[in-house]
């Protein structure tokens, strides 16, 4: 069995056993641009941008044909990207003041502006799902209507995504 993405098919995840953002993850996890974010010289705002870049260009490359992510894959994923938002943010769940307050995700994304991983991951798909539709190359096209049945497959990830922005969509 194939363990890695087709590279000819990045729309369909070909092993079951592990996920796509698994690869990713771990060069997130792994990575030595975080030394950056521990800095208390380096402003939030500025910090926030460099997580922001190290995403979209190579922490989470192609994850717009990412499949539907079990809850397991989606909570590694979410928890993955907070945990450089609140590495940025000097706000972690370590309290070591009893009485000092303690951020949820939601207080994080919000006070701070930023976009929560699902939503990057639902933008991210939508806007591949655009390009597809704009140039409509019939092998994708076909591929795609091939496809549509399957419930662990990007198409169904795209219907759940419409359904989250708009349920009357789909």
């Amino acid at each position: 069995p194939i363990n890695t993405w087709a590279p000819s098919f990045p729309l369909f995840w070909v092993n079951q056993r592990r996920s796509p953002p698994d690869a990713a993850l771990c060069a997130v996890a792994s990575n030595n641009t975080f030394k950056i974010l521990c800095n208390p010289r380096i402003p939030i705002k500025s910090k926030i941008t460099i997580i922001r870049i190290y995403l979209l260009t190579k922490g989470v490359f192609q994850f717009s044909t990412w499949p539907t992510l079990n809850a397991s894959h989606l909570r590694r994923f979410h928890s993955t990207i907070l945990y450089m938002y609140r590495k940025a943010t000097n706000n972690c769940f370590q309290v070591t003041d009893p009485n000092g307050d303690m951020f949820s995700d939601a207080d994080i994304v919000s006070q701070f502006s930023l976009v929560s991983p699902s939503a990057m991951l639902r933008q991210a798909r939508l806007q591949l799902l655009c390009r597809i539709l704009d140039k409509s190359p019939a092998a994708i096209v076909n591929l795609i209507h091939a496809s549509y049945e399957n419930k662990s497959g990007w198409m169904h990830a795209i219907n759940s995504d419409l359904t989250v922005v708009s349920p009357r969509f789909v």
